[in-house]
């Protein structure tokens, strides 16, 4: 159990992905919609085909998938969310923390609302640009700011705590994406402003979550190593720095936390 945690600590909620299939109550079985595949580097995964039946995608679609994989999406307007708040919808939070939110509390049947499944932020994927177009600000200022959210909303302390390290390369990460490609440079700290504004708000909800969770996250939390191959890169300075960030990952987990 221990090792599920750590794993997921160093794999951090920046490298992961999950595309959500969206069915009618009536209709379980059939997907009517296919969400949009999501990545925070800007990987992604091809979404299945909606008018597929669930059960042509064989043991790739389950009801719940930790940490990543599919998530079955079950549309009903009239019902609210057991464990749910509004901070939970697309202003404060990505569609692809779906899974993840509603697996510490054990769902397993979503119900949710048209909106939440929805990507109001152009048809680009992550943090890719369309074609000949600009990154857009606005999807990296939402993306930014609504991982924090999750994260400081969700995880306990201990587990923010021991995900520190790959926190931080994922944050140099987002800096440097910030001012490379973004035509805004303050597009980052514009995030950490509106971070520290709802910073009540937030408290408030990280009260009402940890107080109704039904699991710790060693018991939900489970993802493979975060590795970085150096075969791939071009140049013997980017090769370096792979071998370099991987050795200094898998010494953290095996010092730090134990695992041999």
């Amino acid at each position: 159990t221990i090792e599920k945690l750590v794993n997921s600590a160093l794999n951090s909620p920046s490298f992961t992905f999950f595309v959500p299939i969206i069915a009618y109550a009536d209709k379980p079985n059939v997907i009517q919609k296919a969400g949009t595949p999501f990545h925070y580097l800007g990987f992604t995964l091809v979404s299945p085909h909606a008018g597929k039946n669930l059960s042509s995608l064989s043991n790739k679609t389950q009801i719940i998938k930790n940490f990543g994989g599919n998530c079955y999406l079950i549309y009903r307007k009239e019902r609210d969310i057991e464990g749910d708040d509004s901070t939970f919808y697309y202003s404060l939070e990505e569609l692809d923390f779906l899974a993840r939110n509603f697996l510490l509390h054990f769902h397993r049947s979503l119900l949710i609302t048209d909106a939440i499944a929805t990507h109001h932020v152009g048809s680009t994927i992550g943090l890719s640009n369309d074609g000949d177009k600009e990154y857009s600000n606005k999807r990296f200022f939402l993306i930014h700011r609504n991982r924090w959210f999750y994260l400081l909303k969700n995880y306990q302390i201990k587990t923010l705590v021991l995900i520190i390290p790959p926190l931080i390369l994922s944050e140099l990460s987002l800096l440097l994406f910030n001012f490379i490609f973004l035509k805004d440079k303050l597009t980052i700290f514009k995030s950490y402003r509106s971070l520290a504004k709802n910073w009540t708000v937030l408290l408030q909800n990280r009260r009402q979550v940890q107080a109704n969770r039904v699991c710790k996250d060693k018991n939900w939390l489970e993802a493979e190593h975060l590795r970085f191959t150096a075969t791939t890169a071009k140049g013997k300075i980017s090769r370096l720095s792979l071998k370099v960030l991987d050795f200094s990952f898998s010494k953290y987990g095996q010092i730090v936390l134990g695992i041999k």
